[in-house]
């Protein structure tokens, strides 16, 4: 049996998230209406009920359509179970077990000279579930800077177009890559963004942190 608690009306988006991918291996998107919720959302701002705190019993036999439909009748958020790399929603027959054990899939980023780095660190976001620490020589890069702005100078023929990746990479290779690849300095970090991920670990790793 596995608990997902909420102990507090303020606990936010990012933390149930990271909590149930500790759990279950799978990712768990959360709504505000039909859009994704902010990661720093409070979960009550979500809700239809006014108090949230609560406990939901479930366990790893539990299909997802189970408890999509029981996490929304305890605490009245809306949210879907997808693959641990978060590139697809998981079947309503399948169990917890199964969609936290799906086996990861090439992930697609795109890098242009022209995106905003604000869109790929919410692309990587999005599909990773860890966060994407992008710079500007040794400096955070603004999150309207262009992709081409904030290129290492040293890389005279960076790439452009799809970066294919997976979960189950090494944070390292995949940092490594990007910069040697594609002329941009990053850094994985966890789901909030509170501390980088460890380099010899995964980039599902970074995303339980």
């Amino acid at each position: 049996m596995a608990e997902i608690s909420i102990n507090s009306n303020r606990l936010k988006v990012y933390a149930l998230k990271a909590d149930f991918k500790k759990k279950f291996g799978a990712t768990l998107r959360v709504y505000k209406g039909k859009q994704f919720a902010p990661n720093n959302a409070e979960l009550v701002s979500l809700s239809e009920n006014d108090c949230i705190v609560g406990t939901l019993v479930v366990n790893t036999s539990t299909t997802v359509e189970e408890f999509e439909k029981a996490f929304k009748e305890t605490f009245g958020v809306t949210v879907q179970v997808a693959t641990p790399d978060n590139t697809e929603l998981s079947k309503n027959t399948d169990t917890l077990r199964k969609a936290g054990s799906a086996k990861a899939a090439d992930i697609k980023l795109r890098i242009e000279p022209n995106l905003k780095v604000s869109a790929l660190k919410s692309a990587f976001n999005k599909k990773f579930g860890a966060s994407l620490r992008v710079y500007k020589n040794i400096r955070f890069a603004q999150d309207n800077a262009k992709i081409s702005e904030v290129r290492v100078a040293k890389i005279a023929t960076p790439k452009n177009g799809i970066v294919k990746a997976d979960a189950d990479m090494k944070v390292a290779d995949f940092e490594k890559l990007v910069l040697e690849e594609y002329g941009v300095k990053v850094q994985v970090a966890n789901a909030n963004n509170s501390k980088l991920a460890k380099n010899d670990g995964t980039i599902a790793d970074a995303a339980k942190q």
